[in-house]
């Protein structure tokens, strides 16, 4: 603010705007059994004893507050906290697309695949397959306003801090996984590609996710010539096909993500760790984190 006030002052301000840092969130999200954080605001509640309600990030880190909120019926101490990453000009600071607007977007994109997949695989195995059991989140909730009040979801929505190292960057990835890759059902899809007659012993040991990599390039594929897999007199021409003509793999970002967690293991080489930077690089532009 451009002078000091008293509390008093604040609270017969109206659309007086101040801006903090959303660091300031920190506190609340490490305690997030305790308070209730929007990703989408930044607000924050403390059951029904008191809250700071935002009006959301301004840019990638800097949260808009209406003066009057820091003051009513919230304790001094409160006050205090937030006041400490007041910071004056929110034009000085990172532009781009705030972790919020991230998550919600990944997660809505989430969420429709699950949707998506799950109509797939129950044509295929004539069962009823439901989104949730493709990515273990309640659709329900989802929609209804609060995506982000779902334990798994949660931790990939807090704040991006501005010394952001290689241990958040692990971290982050290990959440992700969590969310995206771990729910993925290995017996579903397995047992879709057994049912679609292209399951082989060269794919014995592979796990959920390179499965589902494995099934979705049959898919996109199929699609693309205009084949019918569910009609597979003419499958062995197909796998034929798909082996010299689809090199692609289309969810490549997952399966980087999950060789991003072998980063922070003591037993890999130094020529593997930079081949997945690299690797990694060319889609997510991590290597700032490794310099």
């Amino acid at each position: 603010h451009k002078k000091q006030i008293t509390g008093n002052e604040a609270l017969s301000l109206r659309f007086d705007f101040v801006y903090v840092h959303d660091s300031v969130l920190d506190k609340y999200e490490r305690n997030d059994e305790t308070y209730i954080v929007s990703p989408e605001n930044c607000s924050v509640w403390y059951g029904n004893q008191w809250a700071v309600i935002c009006n959301g990030r301004v840019d990638r880190h800097t949260i808009e507050v209406e003066l009057k909120n820091l003051y009513e019926g919230v304790r001094y101490d409160i006050t205090k906290h937030w006041n400490k990453y007041a910071v004056k000009d929110p034009v000085k600071y990172e532009k781009g697309i705030d972790i919020g607007s991230k998550s919600k977007k990944l997660l809505e994109d989430y969420v429709k695949f699950g949707e998506y997949l799950a109509y797939q695989l129950g044509i295929i195995l004539e069962e009823d397959i439901t989104p949730e059991q493709i990515t273990n989140i309640n659709e329900h909730n989802f929609y209804k306003g609060y995506w982000w009040d779902q334990e798994q979801i949660k931790p990939i929505t807090y704040h991006i801090p501005h010394n952001f190292n290689q241990n958040d960057f692990f971290n982050r990835c290990s959440l992700l996984s969590k969310l995206i890759i771990e729910p993925l059902p290995e017996k579903i899809i397995r047992k879709t590609l057994k049912k679609l007659n292209i399951y082989n012993d060269s794919i014995k040991s592979y796990r959920s996710l390179r499965l589902l990599n494995f099934l979705l390039r049959y898919f996109f594929f199929a699609q693309k010539i205009g084949f019918d897999l569910m009609n597979n007199n003419d499958i062995e021409t197909m796998k034929k096909r798909i082996e010299n003509d689809f090199k692609d793999n289309p969810i490549e970002p997952l399966i980087l993500l999950q060789k991003f967690r072998k980063l922070d293991a003591h037993n890999i080489s130094s020529q593997e760790k930079m081949q997945i930077i690299n690797e990694g690089n060319k889609i997510f532009h991590i290597q700032t984190v490794f310099n």
